[in-house]
């Protein structure tokens, strides 16, 4: 039963990293072709910028909290803790990396027609 809350567990932050990345960069390709979709989103380049990392840090923290819940419902050897400890830094760096990375380019490019 444990182990199957934990896989549970570690299905969610796979879900959540893989729906974050997809969704910042089905924006940003949305952005480069459609004209409407561009203006509107430079025009309101602020709320955007800021609903990108807040949203950022929500993903995040969703994932830190499913890898701790999954680390409290299943005692592991130190081992498997350590690589699943640094599984989750990657999950954390890639989500981190691809909002700051969506931000930086909708701030850089909020004036550009």
């Amino acid at each position: 039963m444990n182990a199957d809350l934990a896989k549970r567990f570690w299905d969610l932050q796979n879900y959540v990293t893989g729906f974050a990345i997809t969704q910042m960069l089905v924006v940003l390709i949305t952005a480069g072709t459609s004209d409407g979709f561009r203006i509107r989103l430079h025009q309101q380049w602020r709320w955007v910028v800021s609903a990108m990392l807040v949203f950022g840090c929500l993903y995040t923290a969703a994932v830190i909290f499913a890898h701790r819940a999954e680390m409290a419902v299943e005692p592991l050897d130190p081992r498997l803790q350590r690589i699943l400890c640094w599984t989750v830094s990657v999950r954390v760096a890639l989500l981190l990396l691809v909002n700051f990375v969506g931000a930086l380019i909708v701030f850089l490019t909020r004036n550009a027609q």
